[in-house]
Parts: structure tokens; sequence; C-alpha cells
């Protein structure tokens, strides 16, 4: 039953996504008087030749020796335009006539395509009717296979006679003796050519605007007039090939996925015939004429769809497409036919053409004027806020920092499958038989378990979150033992290597600290709160173990010292109350305080005091992208009273407040350096504290970074003087460090940003906040904290005040109750959405023409991609969460 409805409902979704496409297609089309694609092209007549000796199956269309008139239609998929870097096609019909023929085949450059079925060409076609550049690129982000086609299809050629041409998509066959057979088919040039007019990878950096080379002098219609010319010599020849492959009852249907070419190795070309064309076609007789997937021989048809999923739904659309072409021979008698593209190359009109970074020292007066005024416009719509107790933001969020609708989507996908998660996880809380700490299995009917959830108990997995879990800004080198944590050798006895004591270990920068005093104090809402200090230890294995913690700060009778000596459901219990403190601080200082709240800081300020012009502004609009639309709905939605923060954490909204204050009025500027974080805690030494992944993995990012901005300030500023000249960035960092704008504390505004140097520093700064410094504390929330005995939001209980053995029960009457527990889960799910824009994209494309620019973005990529590679060595064979330093995991923004 379960079966026949999903195939109900895929079939009926198909019908009614087919239908969708080909009515906003067909009106498209009656409106427009255009093809749904194709519409610059030349068609051209001559005939088909089936080979004399085929290698393939005998059947009675294909016959050795047997001629057919044919024509065929060269076009530019897109654009009306000859120069333009597209797609270019042939299209072949087995008659020289408008209409029906036996057989049509639709061929393009590029041996594979742009969609694996209806629902990617649906996704395609509605980012391209919302406006091309900011839709497109999320899709091809989203789906490298198709990018990759759309890579290798684009072309610049001298001719539409030196290109190959390709079905992808494919038809079955059946032979003569009733062999079933899938095939695909090619056009060679007469001379076999290969890859001419390939785009150089710097041209196709921003592939989706299919921009004209600089300085193309040739006519819109070179192509068309060159096949003009090339017929007056004498005919135009191709080879016409086809792959065959026998169908078998277990082939897979990404067969027909004509994202993936055959391998040419078990699917070799065969010669099926040679194509003559003599004479080119008016242009009235080839704008009429259409070609249609049906037209088929009877040996030959179109595999059936199932669902809008399935590879072989692109056929089933091209099936449905004869109306789009009866709409438009029905508007050319209508509306009349359109003309012919004028030959005369168009000048793109000033407000079409990519505005070219400058800085407003290097603008005429004119254009310093516009700047100004269009800085004063941006003035009143990013407005500062000035919250007490928090950083400043923008007032109300302006229309363009939105989500758009399919951010949303995704968000509310997300969400929609994990309630439905919950859902079941509720009937097997409420009535199933798990009882104890496997009852918190119930979660994961749909959702994958984390894998925390495997050793979440063990000392070493607990130490290990220190160093490459979600909050590995915590940990510093104990320099001294601290007067507040009283623990002694004998305390500690069994726990250090043979031989070793405290102050050893002190002096070998073995020993470490967890301290979150600034939890003292906190209100609660919801169960209990602590502000413990915990003591780790590296022993000669370079293990770091935990080997002491006290709950509150100030020791006494009612507050021990408690260590992993003490009995074993004490002593989870103590380190669950750890790791509860450790996620306060985690979600409202390192994660929400130190990259959401200090990025949109920097974003306001620069969309106040940053022309979209000067490139500064270009280099870090990409990294603010929907940081202040998901900051805008955190404070609507998860700090107010009622929302995620509120029903999760201990201190509540109200108490999540409180510590934001606290830590607001100690952050500074200073705080934004990882690496002058990693010097102050002490923790740079790889040999005291091996295997702390979030350090090793910084280091080379900050530099690959570092790097990559210095080079980039120097294509735009020749010295020091052009810095101290910029008066954008003075006004810039002057408003960051005002009272009245930014209040960043120490920031460099006051004096100015008077070198490249200083300038390199504050913008790696921005960046790696906005980038690597928010995937670090974001990317693994669902994997520590999706499983809610790992790290529980809030505990039930009241911390231990002796060291009375506990039991599972006691644990479990501390750990949080279903209702919180979906909502923390539901809560980090989200949060922990795998970026659709990795750093280092640059998708949203202010450098279009600025090919020194995307030579720095490469060296980038590369440099991310080495560090990659290397993060993958270190890690072989281990069963471990992911890695939030992975360069393809890192958000290039704070937008989730």
């Amino acid at each position: 039953m379960k079966a026949l409805f999903k195939l109900l409902y895929d079939r009926l979704l198909l019908a009614l996504v087919s239908l969708l496409i080909i009515v906003l297609i067909t009106l498209n089309s009656l409106l427009k008087r255009v093809r749904m694609s194709h519409e610059n092209g030349m068609a051209l007549a001559g005939r088909v030749r089936i080979v004399d000796n085929p290698q393939f199956p005998e059947d009675g269309f294909f016959t050795p020796g047997r001629v057919f008139p044919c024509r065929l239609r060269h076009a530019s998929v897109s654009y009306m335009d000859d120069a333009r870097l597209v797609a270019r096609a042939a299209s072949l019909k087995f008659t020289d006539a408008p209409y029906d023929s036996p057989l049509d085949l639709m061929m393009n450059s590029g041996n594979a395509g742009p969609f694996e079925d209806a629902y990617t060409f649906l996704q395609f076609m509605w980012a391209t009717i919302r406006g091309r550049d900011p839709y497109i690129v999320p899709y091809l982000k989203r789906y490298p296979d198709e990018l990759a086609g759309i890579r290798g299809a684009l072309r610049y050629p001298d001719s539409y006679t030196r290109l190959r041409y390709y079905s992808k998509t494919p038809l079955a066959f059946r032979s003569a003796d009733g062999v079933d057979y899938y095939v695909k088919f090619r056009l060679l040039p007469e001379g076999r050519e290969r890859d001419h007019g390939r785009a150089t990878d710097d041209e196709l950096q921003c592939l989706w605007r299919q921009l004209i080379r600089p300085g193309e002098t040739r006519s819109r219609n070179y192509l068309k007039d060159d096949l003009e010319r090339r017929i007056a010599w004498g005919p135009i020849r191709y080879h016409l090939e086809w792959q065959l492959h026998r169908r078998q009852p277990d082939d897979s249907r990404d067969l027909l996925n004509c994202v993936h070419p055959w391998d040419e190795e078990t699917h070799p070309w065969l010669p099926l015939a040679e194509v003559e064309l003599e004479r080119t076609l008016d242009y009235e007789s080839g704008q009429r004429m259409w070609f249609h997937i049906s037209n088929l021989p009877k040996c030959m048809g179109v595999p059936k769809a199932r669902s809008i999923h399935d590879p072989a739904s692109l056929n089933h659309l091209r099936k449905l497409d004869i109306w789009t072409k009866r709409a438009r021979l029905l508007s050319y008698r209508l509306f009349t036919m359109p003309k012919p593209i004028p030959d005369a190359r168009v000048v793109p009109e000033p407000n079409t053409r990519p505005r070219p970074l400058c800085l407003p020292q290097d603008a005429d007066p004119d254009a310093r004027r516009r700047r100004q005024e269009t800085l004063a416009v941006r003035r009143s719509l990013y407005r500062w806020a000035h919250p007490a107790g928090a950083p400043p933001h923008v007032a109300a969020l302006p229309q363009r920092e939105a989500f758009d609708l399919q951010k949303r989507w995704r968000m509310n996908s997300d969400l929609a499958v994990t309630a439905l998660d919950l859902v079941l996880g509720w009937l097997r809380w409420t009535f199933g038989t798990l009882r104890g700490l496997r009852r918190y299995e119930v979660f994961y009917s749909v959702r994958k378990k984390p894998i925390t959830a495997r050793r979440w108990m063990e000392d070493a997995e607990f130490a290990r979150q220190r160093l490459a879990g979600i909050n590995p800004l915590m940990i510093r080198r104990c320099e001294a033992l601290p007067e507040n944590l009283p623990v002694t050798d004998a305390m500690v006895a069994g726990l250090l290597d043979d031989g070793d004591s405290l102050q050893a270990a002190l002096g070998r920068g073995r020993l470490y600290l967890l301290d979150y005093p600034l939890l003292e104090d906190v209100s609660t809402k919801n169960g209990y709160l602590t502000a413990p200090i915990c003591l780790l230890y590296v022993d000669k294995l370079g293990r770091l173990l935990p080997i002491a913690a006290q709950l509150r700060q100030m020791p006494g009778p009612q507050n021990p010292v408690f260590t992993p000596k003490d009995s074993a459901w004490l002593w989870v219990t103590v380190t669950r109350f750890l790791q509860s403190a450790d996620a306060h601080m985690h979600e409202i200082v390192s994660h929400l305080l130190r990259t959401h709240l200090v990025a949109e800081v920097f974003a306001v300020a620069s969309a106040r005091q940053l022309h979209p012009d000067h490139p500064l502004s270009a280099l870090l609009t990409p990294h603010f992208r929907y940081t202040l639309a998901i900051n805008d709905t955190a404070r609507r939605k998860l700090l107010a009273p009622g929302g995620p923060i509120d029903k999760t954490l201990a201190a509540g909204a109200a108490g999540s407040l409180e510590l934001l204050a606290k830590a607001w009025a100690q952050w500074s500027y200073a705080d934004m350096h990882p690496i002058e974080d990693l010097k102050r805690r002490g923790v740079m030494d790889e040999d005291a504290l091996p295997r702390y992944d979030y350090r090793d993995d910084v280091q080379q990012i900050w530099a690959a970074l570092h790097d990559f901005v210095s080079g980039y300030l120097a294509l735009f500023y020749a010295d020091d003087a052009g810095v101290a000249a910029d008066t954008e960035l003075k006004a810039w960092a002057r408003e960051l460090a005002a009272a009245d704008g930014g209040r960043i504390r120490d920031f460099p505004g006051a004096e100015g940003i008077h070198t490249r140097t200083l300038l390199a520093d504050t913008v790696t700064r921005i960046i790696y906040t906005a980038s690597a410094g928010h995937a670090a504390v974001n990317n693994g929330q669902y994997d520590m904290f999706g499983y809610v005995p790992n790290v529980p939001g809030a505990l039930y209980a009241p911390a231990p005040t002796n060291k009375c053995s506990a039991s599972e029960d006691d644990l479990m009457r501390a750990l949080p109750g279903f209702g919180a527990c979906a909502q923390q889960i539901l809560m980090v799910h989200l949060l922990s959405e795998p970026t659709a824009e990795p750093l280092g994209g640059y998708g949203f494309s202010a450098f279009a023409d600025l090919p020194a620019v995307w030579a720095l973005i490469g060296e980038l990529r590369k440099r991310l991609d080495a560090i990659a590679a290397t993060i993958h060595t270190r890690n072989q064979g281990e069963q471990r969460a992911r890695d939030y330093l992975l360069p393809s995991g890192i958000g290039e923004s704070i937008e989730i």
C-alpha cells in the first residue's frame, strides 16, 4: 500500500510540475514570440546518409546506405548575440520539411547536461525568472555536477562547424531481433576537431553572466555569416555517431541522467551516418520550423518518467513542449514574426555595465557627489539601534537584507523534517518500551543520530570536545593552580602518569583549565546552572583528560572537588553540569556575541559608509550576506520570551541576556584575532597540547585569508598614502569606534587606518569572524547538542554538593524531558544547516571584469584545498563528527 501511494504521489506531482512548467513556457512563447531557448539560430538543408558498413544491430530504419533529406539548425542556446559565452546547438531533422519528420535529434555542445531531472530544471527556470545573478549562483553551488556540465558546454567559437554536439539524454531503441537499448547521439565536425572555443578558467569565473569577451568587434551574427560563407565554398559535412547501452533488468536509472556521460570505454561511439549540408534556409523558413522529441521511428521511443526526480522526466517535458511550439507559431500570426538580429554590436548602456570598483579619491567630482548621495540614502535605511548590554545593530531590517524565498524554503524544510522526526519520537517516548538513558534514542527515526551518542560518557570524548568540538575557545593553559580550586596531588593520585605531580605537570605545560566565572549569579529559569572550574591533564601518550572539577567558583563544604575516581554516575553527572555551563558560554558568547552580533556591527557600518563601488565594500559584502536577517530573527524569535533559548537553556531568555551583557562589557576588538587569542590562552605549543585541531586548522586558514586580503588591497591601494587618503574608509573606521556608531572597543578608528598592513589585518579579522570563526562554533551544533545527554541545555535536579554515590536514575531525573529535548534538537539541527556558499566562492560577482581578483581567488581556493587535504589525511581511519573547519563546510557569511 505504501509503495502504491508513493507511486501515485510521484505521478501526480510529475503531472502538476510538468503542467506548471509547460504553461509558463507556453505563455512566454506566445507573448514574446520566441522559442523556449535557442532563439538565435540559422537553418540549413541537405541530406543524411546511413553508413555502408554499420557496427550496430539491425533495425528497420537505420539501414545501410539509406539516404534522407534533412534540415539542420545551428543556434546559440541563449542571448541574441553570437559573441556571448553560451552553449551552442545543432538540431537535425531527417526530412526537408518544417514540422513532422521520421526523426528529430536535438544536440548541444558539451557531453553533459545542465539539469538532471524536471525538479532541477524547474529550480533553474525559477531562478532565471526571478533575476538571474542573485538566484542562479546558489543553484549552481547546490548542484556541482550540473555546474560542471554547464562549464563543459559554454563556447566562444569561431564557427559552428568546428564544434562537437551531443544529445545527452538517452532515448530507447529496439533492434530488429527485439533487444532493447538506450542510445545517445553526437555530431562531429568533418575533421573530428576537439574542444574548439573553450573559455579560460578566468572567463568561466562568472559563467552565469555569459559575457562577451572584452574588445569583441565582430558582428552579432558572425557565426551565421560564417555558415553562409562556408556553404558558398561547398557543402558542410558532419559525422553522426551513436552510443548504445544494452538494457539489463538491474540497470540504474542514473543511465538516463544526462549530467553523467557514459564511459566511452564501455560504450564506444559507433559511426551512424554522414551529414552533408548544401544550402541555407531563409530567415522566415528557419524561424517557422521546429524540432520535437516525439518525431521518432518505430524502433525508437522516449523512456517513461516515474517522478520529477527521475532523469527521464526531462524528456517527458520535451514531449509536452509541442504546445510551446504551436503557441510560437500562433504568436507569429497574431503579432508578426520578430525581425532578424541587426549586425551592429551594441555597446552596453552605462547603467547596464558592471560598475568598475573605484576608491573615492580616484573618482571624478561628479562621481564623488553621486557616491555621497547614495551613502546618504543608505544611512537612512541602515539606522543604528543601541540596546543596553549588547552590541549595536540595525534598527529595522532593510528589505534587501531579508532572506530570499529559496533560503526560507531550505530553513522551513529543515524544520519540517525535524518536526516529523520529533512527532515519531514522541510516540516512541510515550508508548515505547525503552527506559533509562536508552530512552533518548527515540529522537532519530528520520534524522541521523549524532556520533557523540556512542561515547558521550567517556572522559576522552569530553576532553576531545574542548579541542575539536563546538566551543574550542574556552581551554587555556594553567599557569598556576587556581586559589579557588583546592585540588591536591592526593585527590588526583592515580590519574597522573606514574611519578608525576601537579607542580611538575604545571612546569611542563601539561595542565589546562576550563573556567566559567561569567556564569556566576546569572539568573535561571529552567532547572539549575553552575559556574564550574575544570582541570585537565595531558598524559605521556598525549591524551587530554579531565582530572578534577568543581561546580561553583568558591570552594567550601557544599562545593567539593570531584574527580573521575568518584562513583561513575556521580562523575558523569558532574561532567553534564560542565557541559551545560559550556553550552551557555558557547551559544551566548562564543557563537552569538563573538560572531553573529559583532559581524552585524561591521555590516551596518559598511553599508552606511562604503559605497557599493568601493573595493572594500565589494570584498566584504559577500561575507555579510543574510547576517542581518538571521540576527533579526534571533532577536525576535530565538532570544524572545517563549522562544527556543528561553525553553532550552537553564538561563532562559532573561538570564542569557544578562550573560550577553557581562560578556559584551569585557569584549574588545583584540578578541577578533584568533591567533592572538590562542597565544593569550597559552595553547600554541603542539607538543604540550597535541591534537588541538581548532588551533592547527585556524592558523592555516588565517594565513590563507590574510595573504588573499593583502593581495586584494594591493590591487587598489598603491601604497600607504592611498589608504590614508580614502575618505570613505576614514568615515567607516570612525563610525565603527564611535559611541553613536559601532562601539567597537579599542578599534583603531579615532586614529584612523593609515597603512595597508593595518587595513589587511582589520579586513582579515572581519572576514575570518564571518566565515571560519563562525563555522568553528556553529557547524557542529547538531553533532554536539543534538544528542541531549551529551550537552543538556539545562539540568532539572540540583548540582551535587557531596560525594555520595549516584545512579542512572539520578542522572535521568536531572536530564531534560521530551519537550525540552525536542526544542533543543529542532533548534540545533536548523542552526547546523550546511552552507550553500562556501568560503572562497565569491559567487555574487562584483569582480566579474577583474581577472586580477579572480587570480587571487584562485590562489585562495588552492590554499583551502590544500588545508582540506591536510585535514582528511589527519583524520584517516577515525570515526568522528565532522571537522568544523573543513573549508568546504565554512560558510562565506553568517547565514544561519
